[in-house]
């Protein structure tokens, strides 16, 4: 059909037509025409290209191999940000068994973040941490989740801890908090750790409602509060999960950039 000026208009592509009456298309050429802007074919197209790249750069699913609240909870905090989806097993109806047989944070990070990647198949995040007391001779240490037995509750334990340093002298209640995260690439079979740690003494009484754990107990002598009555902002950068979280977000930001340079190999699942 010949314009106004006598001039004839070629006969749009198959190719062409695709572009103008795909969503991304119909939806750039809506707001073009609602702001007045000529736009033309070839940058339609580019648009087009662009948005549907952004598409295909959406974040990835990272799991995070636990179903502790508090750490859940505390690990969207601290990576919020980092390229990833981070999901749980819950989310995915997964139930992961992965016994902690290890006798470090390390092995028993390694087991639970292979366990996830074995039964999701996607990058798998895990960590394995503990309180370490010095007049307890480092106890109980990798053990501090299962202390007194897997039904004791945390008062039970913090009860014990107590009586054990009865009479004990302030230099003498020194402690640390350790925490180990692996991070299990499906892909390669590689896993990386980031480890941090904390350093405090034990409070003579629980003190605080935030965090949890042995959070109420574990006093932080510059701050003069326990790690349970710092705010979620400040426990984030000091505490021994904050830390290694710091480490792991650059392992996390390498891995997604590996990803996404490699368009022949594996790509995580994506919702």
């Amino acid at each position: 059909m010949d314009d106004q000026a006598g001039f004839h208009r070629p006969a749009l592509s198959m190719s062409a037509i695709a572009v103008h009456t795909s969503p991304a298309g119909a939806l750039i050429e809506r707001v073009a025409e609602t702001e007045g802007i000529e736009i033309s074919l070839a940058l339609l197209l580019c648009l087009v290209r662009s948005v549907k790249c952004w598409f295909d750069l959406r974040m990835p699913q990272l799991l995070l191999a636990s179903t502790n609240a508090g750490k859940v909870a505390e690990f969207r905090r601290l990576l919020q940000g980092c390229g990833w989806e981070i999901v749980t097993p819950i989310d995915l109806g997964l139930e992961l068994s992965a016994e902690e047989t290890g006798d470090t944070y390390e092995s028993n990070a390694r087991i639970k973040a292979l366990a996830g990647v074995t039964a999701s198949g996607l990058v798998t995040i895990a960590d394995d941490s503990g309180i370490e007391i010095e007049q307890m001779g480092g106890e109980p240490g990798v053990h501090s989740a299962r202390f007194l037995g897997e039904d004791a509750t945390y008062p039970e334990r913090f009860a014990e801890i107590q009586r054990r340093l009865s009479g004990a002298p302030r230099d003498r209640r020194l402690a640390r908090f350790v925490c180990v995260i692996a991070v299990a690439d499906p892909r390669s079979g590689l896993v990386r750790v980031a480890e941090g740690e904390a350093r405090g003494m034990i409070a003579v009484e629980p003190r605080g409602a935030g965090g949890f754990g042995y959070d109420p107990i574990f006093w932080l002598p510059q701050q003069s509060m326990t790690m349970a009555e710092l705010p979620e902002q400040q426990k984030d950068i000091i505490s021994h999960r904050g830390r290694a979280a710091a480490v792991a977000r650059q392992i996390l930001r390498e891995l997604l950039h590996e990803y996404r340079e490699d368009n022949s190999g594996y790509r995580p699942e994506q919702r």
